[in-house]
């Protein structure tokens, strides 16, 4: 189990890295004047191939949200989970992200993750999770083994590393989820 919250912690540290290092280009505008979303791209394995994360702002406190970011690919009936190393458009809870490339400024060729949203929360044993699921604010689902990357936003002409927090929630196995409003 040790063994397992290593790589966990590796992959997190590898995503949250990768999304703060490289600048985003949330400084671009669309073509309509309004600004681009948040944007963090990771190379696969495979040099041909890479992931670019679509987030949101947050302008209030000034960061930018990368949310539901899976880190192991959905559980099969009794096995454990294997950690995510590459990523297809349709591997979000939020559905592929349908804005232009060109809107963008990204590669034709890149996989569009969408980050948009909160990821599924684990079915457990928690006495308030019906509620939290009726009013709307949870969904729950065997796969949601998912993380979510704050960072600072980006602003112009800056081009320094951005810090990481890294927080690995837990719940006892019981409740509790990156979604979570408390």
């Amino acid at each position: 189990m040790a063994c397992h919250y290593q790589k966990l912690l590796w992959v997190a540290l590898t995503l949250g890295v990768s999304v703060s290092a490289l600048p985003g280009s949330s400084k671009a505008t669309r073509a309509d004047g309004s600004p681009s979303p948040p944007v963090a791209t990771i190379k696969s394995n495979n040099a041909q191939t890479e992931t670019v994360f679509v987030g949101r702002s947050l302008p209030e406190f000034d960061q930018e949200l990368f949310l539901g970011i899976k880190y192991a690919d959905k559980p099969v009936r009794f096995t454990p989970s294997s950690l995510k190393t590459s990523y297809t458009a349709d591997d979000s809870d939020s559905g592929a992200y349908t804005a232009s490339m060109d809107d963008l400024n990204i590669s034709q060729e890149a996989v569009l993750y969408n980050a948009t949203e909160y990821g599924y929360e684990c079915p457990g044993y928690g006495s308030d999770e019906t509620k939290l699921v009726d009013m709307g604010l949870i969904q729950l689902n065997e796969d949601c083994h998912n993380l979510n990357i704050i960072r600072p936003k980006l602003h112009p002409n800056e081009t320094q590393l951005l810090p990481v927090m890294l927080w690995i929630f837990g719940g006892g196995w019981q409740q509790g989820a990156t979604a979570d409003p408390r």
